[in-house]
């Protein structure tokens, strides 16, 4: 896979929301679009918890006397990296290493010592001392927080003084209090050295912390560099850490108990639910029951209702979502906390559409059976396939979604059509060159 396809494909994954979004084929090309100017602009630049392919990193001392340079390990194929961690197989390319140097009376660099590092990639951020007795690596490459190499000290000659894995520093309920993205555990901030480079400290997130890091507080945590042990925490910092970690974890989990009940449930309308309720609905409404599960997806767009500051707006994106370019067997959602509203809308913005103009597109629209009929009635002339999502109905979860191993099938079939999709278009502009 080339280059800009690995990021296109990242890009694409990362990309996947719950709100008013896009069909597949349409979120691939706006995509193909969007990624070119994220990565001219900035090659570090990564949305959500997407990543970009690893490249080389430089680091100096606060003095800028020493320098350290983290060469990552070579990836041709982003995605087949992926498929051989997950398969357990050996890791193509060669090893990352390490290259620690001091700058030289002629402002030369002078190397102090080179070493493979113990990372799978490269580690994603590095300290190193004025005194080039040591090197600090933090995390790895798409995969923030965990491994056995979340922290890594270096000494004098390159060789590892300790590794830690997050268990090592924290307790269990600390780290489920934390915050978690796809890959990642978002567990640290700004670390630094001690004044006398003794100590690293690290700069622990607080429980409770959200995902935006500017919310985040941060407890310091040292650990003496000379053989990795951990410093007695001062109990002014700490107290109560614990604790609150506790209560946090208990109810995270039980949250999480509630939404794997739910999943498997009968789904049910959220009738006095919110906006976001809604989205949420027809998303899941959507795994049930479309027919080409896995391989298909839909744009949703909820009603805002009249007396809403935003109503208007929501009328504008079901308008350019309607008028916007299809392709065969994209699927439409729409849905509000007013059926009065959604009916009016709806027909009203069927009037707008010439005939025959959404051949081959489903509208799958959360009405219930008193204003389904003259929904239905106005889309009949635009060539939209019709389907009711009837707020009144129960929705059973599809089989093949309420086994782990279901799941993992779908995840494989849905990476296989993303890839065709995107193999089919390389041909198509190759094509055309």
């Amino acid at each position: 896979m080339s280059s800009w396809k690995a990021k296109l494909f990242f890009a694409l994954v990362a990309g996947i929301e719950l709100g008013h979004s896009k069909p597949m084929r349409q979120n691939i090309i706006l995509v193909v679009f969007g990624i070119f100017i994220v990565f001219l602009l900035s090659p570090d630049a990564a949305h959500a918890d997407s990543w970009v392919p690893p490249t080389e990193r430089v680091y100096l001392s606060t003095d800028e006397t020493v320098r350290f340079t983290v060469t990552p390990r070579s990836i041709d194929n982003v995605l087949n990296y992926f498929e051989d961690q997950i398969e357990g197989r050996a890791l193509d390319g060669s090893e990352p290493r390490g290259q620690l140097a001091r700058r030289g009376p002629d402002h030369e660099w002078i190397t102090i010592w080179e070493v493979a590092l113990i990372n799978d990639v490269a580690p994603v951020s590095a300290l190193v001392t004025n005194s080039a007795d040591y090197v600090v690596t933090f995390d790895n490459w798409h995969s923030v927080g965990y491994g056995d190499d979340v922290v890594v000290i270096y000494g004098s000659g390159g060789e590892v003084v300790r590794s830690f894995r997050l268990t090592d520093l924290l307790s269990e309920d600390h780290l489920i209090s934390l915050p978690h993205s796809v890959s990642s555990i978002w567990w640290g901030g700004e670390h630094h050295f001690s004044a006398d480079e003794t100590q690293l400290i690290l700069k622990v997130v607080a429980p409770g912390a959200g995902i935006q890091a500017e919310t985040r507080e941060y407890l310091d945590l040292a650990v003496n560099l000379s053989d990795g042990s951990i410093v007695e925490r001062r109990a002014s910092d700490w107290a109560g850490v614990e604790q609150s970690a506790r209560h946090i974890s208990e109810e995270r989990q039980a949250a999480e108990r509630e939404r794997e009940e739910a999943f498997v449930r009968p789904l049910l309308a959220p009738i006095d639910g919110t906006v976001t309720d809604w989205h949420q609905y027809l998303n899941e409404a959507f795994n049930r029951v479309d027919p080409d599960w896995p391989y298909s997806s839909a744009s949703t767009t909820v009603f805002y209702p009249p007396d809403h500051e935003r109503h208007e707006q929501s009328i504008g994106w079901a308008r350019e979502n309607l008028h916007d370019m299809h392709f065969e067997g994209d699927s439409m959602m729409f849905a509000s906390p007013s059926q009065t509203a959604l009916a009016d809308i709806l027909i009203e913005l069927a009037g707008e559409i010439a005939p025959d103009d959404l051949d081959g597109v489903q509208i799958y629209v959360a009405a219930d059976n008193e204003h389904s009929e003259s929904i239905e009635a106005a889309f009949q002339y635009t060539g939209a396939q019709y389907v009711q999502l009837d707020p009144a109905r129960e929705i059973e979860q599809r089989p093949e979604r309420m086994t782990a191993e279901g799941r993992a099938r779908a995840a494989e079939q849905m990476m296989e059509a993303i890839m065709g999709e995107l193999d089919a278009m390389v041909d198509e502009v190759a094509h055309e060159e």
